[in-house]
């Protein structure tokens, strides 16, 4: 656990916050598993995902079930669901998009 990782939890339950900033505005959200500053940072009901590594999932809000991994990988989803994005800045510009699959760079 980092400084300020899940500052705004309230009732959300059995995450995992790893790293500066990760997980700021979680609020309700559960089963989420972030590392890396600023992951998960605007994530506030969306839940069951992985993100990993310098804001990853960085505005997502609602969207769940999702793995992003790398660096600014799923940057700007904001409430799309069941995206795999493996890479550097993968998927950069879906933001509501389903069940899509992004690899590299």
């Amino acid at each position: 656990m980092r400084q300020q990782a899940g500052l705004f939890n309230t009732t959300g339950h059995n995450n995992i916050f790893s790293g500066f900033l990760t997980g700021f505005y979680n609020t309700t959200d559960s089963y989420n598993d972030f590392s890396g500053s600023y992951a998960g940072w605007n994530n506030t009901s969306g839940s069951r995902n992985v993100f990993s590594g310098y804001r990853a999932g960085y505005d997502n809000t609602t969207g769940s079930d999702n793995i992003f991994s790398g660096y600014l990988a799923g940057h700007n989803n904001t409430t799309g669901s069941y995206n795999t994005y493996s890479g550097t800045e993968a998927g950069p510009f879906n933001t509501a998009g389903r069940v899509n699959a992004f690899s590299g760079y």
